[in-house]
């Protein structure tokens, strides 16, 4: 099978990267993700996701960017896009059918007043009204009027979180190449999502049915193993955006500006700005994988972070280091929060926990 090469986008640049960084070339593709060489279809695909006003793309398997893009982007989209806090999501979700295609991963149900048992239901047309319909065991009749509340709720955790890392993972891979898929940072943040794409997007590709749809059970699974890299996102609130400069505030897919974390001189970790519509997202990563680095994802301990404001210089070939700003970053653990620590204080706590064994 032929790869068709994506319009705009050189395969012989790629293979000259590769080869510089490895000493020999690639003969169809190598997937920074999935670190295989295979002759697969390739597509021109956005870091960010168009409905979120993404403009930047990147050379990528189509079968890794479709995969992740409807198993995973397309609930965060409706996360980011679609939030649930709007006033008007209950008239949408009951009464426009057009709005479905979106809306269908929004979990929904009716309970009835004193009863948390959750009674599913579904919708149909009557005449010109949409009405709703339930079953008889689960919906008592020839009762007095009963009070029913509508639920709403989309778990969307770990889809944000993966289809964030993507994008933070594809803008490096645009801009540094294989040399950043080969780095410590790469290796770390390729090896999550190959581990995502291979034992849950992969089996469900095989499915036509509800493709890209994820069943409770498969969802369960999913947030447990991203449980563990938590760490890696934070949403950021608005009055610390409009704190930022204008650079920032662009997100670092449109301006390259994002924020290096340093000890003693040594960059040991970077937070990558998403701008997602009117959202903004941070993307912690380590970028080296002593104590300091796996500190920034382990989940015991908050971390009191100093940053610098950083910029990947394409002309010269390397970063820039804004003068130190004098803020800190705090970014919070899950689970049981602690008072703020240093990055020196929280690489001793991993290394006397002996997780670091484990990793």
């Amino acid at each position: 099978m032929a790869v068709r090469e994506p319009l705009g986008l050189n395969l012989e640049q790629y293979k000259s990267d590769f080869q510089s960084e490895r000493g020999t070339s690639f003969s169809h593709f190598y997937c920074p993700i999935l670190h295989v060489d295979e002759d697969v279809d390739l597509s021109k695909g956005h870091i960010i996701p168009a409905a979120l006003g993404g403009r930047q793309r990147v050379l990528q398997r189509s079968d890794v960017d479709n995969g992740f893009g409807s198993f995973f982007e397309a609930e965060s989209a409706v996360a980011f896009s679609q939030t649930l806090d709007r006033p008007d999501l209950v008239d949408r979700l009951l009464t426009e059918p057009d709005d479905s295609a979106k809306l269908r991963r929004v979990k929904r149900w009716l309970e009835i007043e004193g009863n948390q048992h959750q009674i599913p239901f579904g919708l149909t047309r009557n005449g010109g009204e949409r009405v709703l319909v339930v079953s008889k065991t689960d919906f008592p009749l020839g009762e007095k009027t009963l009070e029913v509340r509508l639920g709403v709720e989309l778990d969307a955790r770990s889809s944000t979180l993966i289809s964030c890392l993507k994008m933070s993972f594809l803008h490096w891979f645009k801009q540094l190449g294989y040399r950043y898929v080969f780095s410590n940072e790469g290796i770390l943040v390729a090896w999550v999502l190959r581990q995502v794409y291979e034992n849950f997007i992969q089996p469900s590709q095989r499915h036509k049915k509800k493709r890209g749809l994820m069943s409770e059970n498969v969802k369960a699974q999913v947030n447990e193993f991203c449980l563990q890299f938590a760490n890696i996102i934070r949403p950021v609130p608005s009055e610390i955006v409009k704190s930022w400069p204008a650079e920032l505030q662009m997100g670092t897919t449109e301006s390259n500006w994002f924020l290096a974390l340093v000890d003693d001189g040594q960059p040991y970790g970077r937070v990558t700005i998403l701008r997602l519509g009117s959202e903004h997202c941070a993307v912690l990563t380590p970028t080296i994988t002593d104590a300091r680095g796996w500190a920034l994802l382990d989940i015991a301990a908050h971390l009191h972070l100093e940053f610098t404001m950083a910029k990947w210089n394409a002309d010269i070939a390397q970063f820039e280091l804004a003068p130190p700003s004098g803020n800190s970053l705090i970014w919070p653990s899950v689970g049981y929060p602690t008072p703020p620590i240093s990055i020196r204080e929280a690489a001793e706590m991993v290394q006397a926990s002996g997780r670091l064994q484990n990793l």
